[in-house]
């Protein structure tokens, strides 16, 4: 189930780029995967891919298993919280992927582009890290 909020036209392009966004993310590491992009206290724009358990406003998700900060610019920031349906945690390649996977999608939002080649070789570099079961699920190969 993807799903996405946008108030304005150019929000609402920019939700239907964090669809794939999220969608390739959850994918990648078999997980639901939600992005937030916020303009101070109001969310711009939201989208999802699976079930995730975030509320719908604000950029914090308690439920979270990981949450990334995207940096995107002065005046907009966010966050890719991912959720798994065990608890998981993820190994050090992992963990030094994210913020590059983070980095990405808020260089992205910035730009107001669609994904590009080095997000698609950040992903890629993700999903061969996860298929070497470098991603443990509750200490156990995923």
């Amino acid at each position: 189930m993807i799903s996405s909020r946008a108030d304005s036209d150019a929000d609402r392009v920019l939700a239907g780029d964090l669809r794939v966004i999220a969608r390739m993310v959850g994918e990648s590491m078999s997980a639901a995967a939600t992005i937030r992009i916020a303009a101070g206290e109001r969310v711009i724009a939201a989208a999802s891919f699976g079930r995730p358990e975030c509320p719908r406003t604000g950029l914090e998700c308690p439920t979270a298993s990981v949450s990334v900060p995207l940096p995107v610019d002065e005046h907009r920031s966010g966050v890719l919280c991912l959720h798994h349906d065990r608890p998981f945690r993820q190994s050090a390649p992992v963990a030094e992927l994210l913020p590059r996977v983070g980095a990405q999608i808020g260089r992205l939002v910035r730009l107001g582009e669609p994904a590009d080649e080095p997000f698609y070789e950040t992903m890629a570099a993700l999903s061969r890290t996860i298929r070497r079961r470098d991603l443990t699920i509750l200490g156990r190969p995923a």
